[in-house]
């Protein structure tokens, strides 16, 4: 269970209680309760729920920015032609991925 243990500078510290009986060599039943500070474990949860919502936004962005770039695209897009009761038709497909080389090094030299 987790609580919040007041401080004397007015903070609270993030806790997680555990308790468990022992029974004594006097055969009398004892409880063992244990606090275990999480405070660090509580920002670093903080921390990865800002980036998380962060790496949202920004993928969000980069949806709308794609969408765009799909619309320019079909937009240049060659359209049909005709002359003379001769018809061309021209078909679109967007591309599904990039691909292309990483090696931008000339051919023969040395790195």
């Amino acid at each position: 269970m987790e609580f919040y243990i007041p401080q004397s500078d007015g903070g609270r510290l993030p806790v997680e209680v555990t308790s468990r009986p022992v029974h004594g060599a006097d055969g009398r039943a004892y409880g063992i309760i244990t606090a275990t500070d999480i405070g660090d474990q509580k920002r670093i949860q903080a921390e990865l729920s800002r980036t998380n919502a962060l790496l949202l936004e920004r993928q969000q962005q980069m949806e709308q920015e794609l969408q765009l770039a799909e619309r320019v695209q079909q937009s240049l897009a060659p359209k049909g032609l005709s002359w003379s009761g001769v018809s061309v038709e021209a078909h679109y497909q967007p591309a599904s991925s990039i691909r292309g080389t990483t090696d931008w090094s000339p051919r023969g030299m040395a790195a």
